[in-house]
């Protein structure tokens, strides 16, 4: 069983964005507070693995321009978790999991209040084969996604995704490794590009 906690303020650091537009006067002030708890567990015979884990966290920040009276800040409250299992037999490793994330963004700029919720399955084998000098790899991700925004800024969206992976490593001799890997990735419209308003 594992758990952190990590902690930090910056209170006034200095903001002088471009050296030629150095500001000496405005400043940033930026404080997160995070914990994290794990848990990973095996059978004496080592045959099957598992884990999960659950963080969350504040992230909050604000820029400030005295010479304007300017004044921007955002908050962000995020949370996660992840599980997997994994059966080793020889010279195969199959691993099975679920991943969470969600975040909650409230802001005194566009978009004012988001949030974004992604929940995935995820399918991984690797085999190796010639007394392991070249291992096989093959993986399968299922993401949903949905992305939350009030009315009068933007719409709403959701939608999910299948991605593959497949991958070989060739382990030449002691010190040269070839590698060549194939992924297929995605991105989601963060809710800055769904917002009308901007």
């Amino acid at each position: 069983i594992g758990f952190g906690y990590h902690s930090f303020d910056v209170d006034k650091a200095g903001s002088p964005s471009y050296l030629s537009m150095n500001d000496l006067q405005s400043y940033t002030s930026n404080n997160n507070h995070a914990i994290d708890v794990s848990y990973e567990g095996t059978l004496t015979n080592k045959r099957w693995l598992w884990s999960t884990r659950y963080f969350s966290g504040m992230d909050s920040y604000q820029y400030v321009d005295p010479s304007t009276s300017y004044t921007s800040s955002s908050d962000v409250e995020q949370q996660g978790a992840q599980a997997q299992i994994s059966f080793s037999e020889k010279s195969l490793l199959l691993t099975a999991g679920v991943d969470w994330l969600n975040y909650e963004l409230t802001s005194t700029l566009a978009p004012k209040w988001s949030k974004y919720n992604n929940p995935a399955v995820f399918l991984l084998a690797k085999y190796g084969v010639f007394d392991d000098r070249l291992l096989l790899s093959a993986g399968v991700r299922y993401d949903d996604y949905k992305v939350d925004l009030q009315p009068a800024e933007g719409t709403s969206r959701s939608t999910d995704n299948f991605a593959h992976q497949v991958g070989a490593a060739w382990q030449v001799n002691d010190v040269v490794k070839l590698r060549r890997s194939n992924a297929e990735g995605f991105r989601m419209q963060s809710a800055r590009q769904l917002d009308v308003t901007i």
